[in-house]
């Protein structure tokens, strides 16, 4: 009784294996096919020859770099836009129990002004943003105005302030900022 033929076992599963996986196909086929020993010499035969000439290319050649294609020369102008710089901002801080009072110390007025109440490392704080800040002036700003960007206002009695930073554009191309904790 002939019991019937695995797909691995039958000639077409051993062909497909030794084109695909060339190793296992060898084995199934001196293992399962009838083919004559002269074919299975001659197809194991092509394969050995197949790894060493592989072999023996990759051994004999220099490592080469692949040679970089030509880049077009472009020429790189400074431009005449000055660069903004950092300023450390010269103010006062004041507070009452309902606002505070920021005093621009300096001779320059300050624009696009951002103040941001108690901003932390991973979270933002409430916002008061101001168009100016007049040199030698004082701003005085009710904590209510201060918002987060939900529109949550800034409440005094449930949080405590900690601290207020100011970043402000001033004339000159210069980007100021400082930080103030509050005690």
């Amino acid at each position: 009784m002939e019991t019937e033929k695995k797909w691995y076992q039958k000639t077409l599963g051993i062909i497909a294996l030794l084109v695909l996986f060339f190793p296992v196909g060898l084995y199934l086929m001196w293992k399962y096919s009838g083919w004559k020993p002269a074919v299975k010499w001659i197809i194991s035969g092509i394969f050995i020859l197949l790894i060493l000439t592989n072999k023996s290319e990759t051994k004999n050649e220099p490592a080469t770099q692949p040679s970089p294609t030509p880049q077009k020369e472009v020429k790189v102008e400074p431009t005449n836009t000055p660069k903004p710089t950092q300023h450390e901002l010269d103010a006062t801080v004041k507070f009452s129990e309902v606002a505070f009072m920021i005093t621009n110390n300096e001779d320059k007025d300050w624009v696009d002004c951002k103040l941001e109440l108690n901003s932390g490392i991973l979270k933002g704080g409430y916002v008061y943003k101001t168009k100016i800040m007049v040199a030698k002036d004082a701003l005085i700003v009710p904590f209510r105005e201060f918002t987060k960007g939900d529109g949550t206002r800034f409440n005094a009695y449930d949080t405590k302030a900690q601290n207020i930073s100011i970043s402000c554009d001033i004339a000159g191309g210069e980007h100021g900022f400082n930080y103030f904790t509050i005690q």
